[in-house]
């Protein structure tokens, strides 16, 4: 019983230190940024807390650096991204999973086998080529190539998705009329 304890409060002990050290680098992160460029250098670093030095900093990254302009780009493009690459994945999942068709596995296995290749091996390819389309710099040519990249996961991960699906609901559907894709 004894042993039982100090095992669960070794445990517990461990999971607080291994949460603290997980946690420590962010709370480094917004001392940091409560700080001047100097003050940062400072040996020993002060705990010294100004606001109005806080606000200034604040409002030189948020406005004077373009922060929210980031931001919004990123929040564009991953969206575009995931939205297009669901509105492919999904039948591409749908027929692998539900449908029968000669190399059927192997195809499936081959889009898989895609995820597998570094993206760094084709990023010049990928670049003169958004080049040559006129793309680069553009939301289409930073969107284009994540789905690129994104697809056969997201394929593999919805057939999964659809296994699990019974066929009896499938084959339930198309008896009260409801076509393959309805």
């Amino acid at each position: 019983m004894i042993a039982r304890r100090l095992e669960r409060v070794a445990a517990y002990a461990l999971l607080v230190l291994i949460g603290i050290i997980g946690f420590a680098p962010f709370v480094i992160l917004a001392i940091i940024s409560f700080k001047t460029r100097i003050q940062v250098l400072e040996v020993p670093p002060s705990l010294d807390i100004d606001v109005a030095q806080i606000v200034k900093n604040y409002e030189d990254v948020i406005f004077d650096r373009g922060f929210l302009r980031y931001t919004i780009n990123s929040i564009i493009v991953t969206a575009s991204t995931v939205i297009l690459s669901l509105l492919v994945a999904t039948p591409a999942a749908y027929a692998f999973s539900r449908l029968r068709f000669r190399g059927r596995d192997r195809w499936a296995t081959t889009i898989l086998s895609f995820r597998f290749m570094p993206p760094v091996a084709i990023a010049i390819p990928v670049l003169l080529m958004m080049r040559t389309l006129n793309l680069d710099d553009t939301y289409p040519g930073l969107i284009l190539p994540y789905v690129a990249f994104s697809l056969p996961l997201a394929i593999w991960i919805l057939i999964g998705f659809f296994d699990e699906i019974p066929r009896e609901l499938d084959d339930a559907a198309l008896v009260d009329g409801c076509s393959r894709v309805g």
